[in-house]
């Protein structure tokens, strides 16, 4: 038990070593033969009453349409779908469809292991450009690229390990705390100058033993992991105003009234966004009760929508996970009427639960992109103007 409270001591011990020593832990810096532009003035990012706000050249609302792509978390080493068709490619459709707004998904094992490392070639075999290339220039080409569109990047720690999800709190040798922090370091060493970099997702579904208590005390709670992150990442980066995603528990789902006073406090309270991943739990129950609409909408509105009723936060669900049509349309009348539009469903995938295009990876999925139409049917073409 002893070891297990002084974690968050020996926590706090390994930001105050990195902060102290930089250069042991920076990533390489950002040379490569991808044209990304960067800048010394990034744009300054915040909520204002559940809107998402950007300052650069004037300040106004944005309005995003968002998706998840996935890869770069797993054995692929490289962002899905590439084995079918090119970045450019999926970019185009992506914005065809008034995409504007990519969560690009990594793992820790990538980012502080395996970010020179060359993908199978079968996994980016339309990609042309793509071939020969590690798996870091593979995620450069998409920074530019999706810089070039217009289209800003959310970049989401999606696991520890490559092979398999993990509670962040389940301590193998290779993945101590520091390796999470200094994978975010990584990373941010790289891109912090980028302009359309826009928020950073902690962690993915914080599960298992987390709590949200509040106590510094707690080796599992995950409100002092968010608080110690961010405060890390913050003093590193004093000149970059990002947006925190922070996710619910367990597996992303809700929150309590602990941890958004807790985070109210802070000065980058209007920063943060509460991210709620949704999952269908399949409740015969909401089939069987007169009113089971009502049911579907008092768990939300206990889980994640005081949040935004009561506290008036940044609410923007980044995951759905169901087969049901049905289900998922209720979903988007519950964030329309919440005024939760800001949204990314789904996942640049084929997957039936979760993906955006259909099996033959060349069509987008009506259903779904008709739920998206209504739920966020105006959204912000050009966002970072002028560049």
């Amino acid at each position: 038990m002893q070891l297990l409270y002084g974690i968050f001591y020996l926590w706090g011990m390994v930001v105050r070593i990195v902060l102290s020593s930089p250069s042991a832990l920076r990533g390489d810096k950002l040379t490569t033969t991808t044209t990304i532009t960067t800048t010394t003035t990034t744009p300054e990012w915040y909520t204002d009453h559940g809107k998402i706000m950007l300052k650069e050249r004037g300040t106004r609302e944005i309005a995003l349409r968002g998706l998840t792509w996935p890869g770069l978390d797993t054995d692929a080493l490289a962002p899905y779908g590439m084995w079918k068709h090119s970045q450019e490619f999926f970019l185009d459709q992506l914005r065809a469809q008034k995409f504007n707004a990519i969560r690009v998904l990594f793992s820790a094992e990538w980012a502080y292991y395996h970010w020179d490392a060359t993908p199978n070639p079968s996994m980016i075999y339309n990609d042309i450009e793509a071939r020969n290339k590690t798996s870091l220039q593979i995620l450069d080409m998409l920074m530019e690229k999706t810089q070039r569109k217009n289209i800003v990047i959310i970049l989401a720690m999606g696991r520890l390990h490559k092979d398999f999800l993990t509670d962040i709190w389940v301590h193998y040798p290779e993945y101590p705390l520091s390796v999470f922090m200094e994978s975010w370091f990584r990373l941010l060493d790289r891109y912090h100058l980028c302009p359309h970099l826009m928020g950073i997702d902690l962690f993915n579904e914080p599960h298992g033993v987390a709590t949200m208590s509040g106590d510094p005390e707690d080796p599992y709670d995950w409100i002092t992991m968010i608080i110690n992150t961010i405060e890390a990442i913050e003093t590193r980066y004093p000149s970059n105003s990002w947006l925190y995603f922070v996710q619910g528990i367990p597996w992303g789902a809700g929150y309590n009234t602990t941890l958004v006073d807790t985070l109210l406090l802070k000065p980058y309270a209007n920063r943060i966004v509460y991210t709620p991943h949704i999952i269908d739990r399949q409740d015969p129950d909401l089939y069987r009760v007169k009113t089971p609409v009502r049911k579907m909408f008092d768990t939300w509105d206990q889980e994640f929508g005081f949040v935004s009723d009561q506290y008036h936060q940044k609410v923007m669900i980044t995951r759905c996970n169901s087969v049901s049509t049905i289900w998922t349309g209720l979903l988007g009348d519950y964030a329309l009427q919440n005024q939760m539009t800001n949204i990314f469903l789904w996942e640049l995938s084929t997957d039936p639960n979760e993906g955006i295009f259909q099996e033959d990876w060349n069509n987008f999925r009506p259903d779904r992109i008709m739920i998206l139409e209504m739920i966020q049917p105006n959204v912000t073409h050009a966002i970072l103007q002028n560049r």
